[in-house]
């Protein structure tokens, strides 16, 4: 479980296409699709991958009080 990508490719099969089981998928499709989300999203402007985990952090920063676990945005750089 360890090895299988979690961003793979699609492939075509006989039964149609299909997710592959180990193909992962190149980052220039990735952004690709990152890009075409943000434009038919409405947002002004480009979606990044950086604008992604930035989001991700706000949103988990504060949900953990556990002294062991440090604050999600002192570990983003600024």
């Amino acid at each position: 479980m360890l090895k299988i990508p979690i961003f793979r490719q699609v492939v075509q099969t006989a039964e149609g296409f299909q997710t592959s089981k180990w193909k992962c998928l190149p980052y220039s499709a990735y952004n690709h699709y990152l890009d075409r989300l943000g434009w038919e999203t409405g947002f002004p402007e480009k979606l990044t991958h950086y604008a992604m985990r930035r989001g991700t952090g706000n949103a988990v920063d504060g949900k953990f009080p556990c002294p062991l676990f440090p604050s999600v945005s002192s570990l983003m750089p600024t």
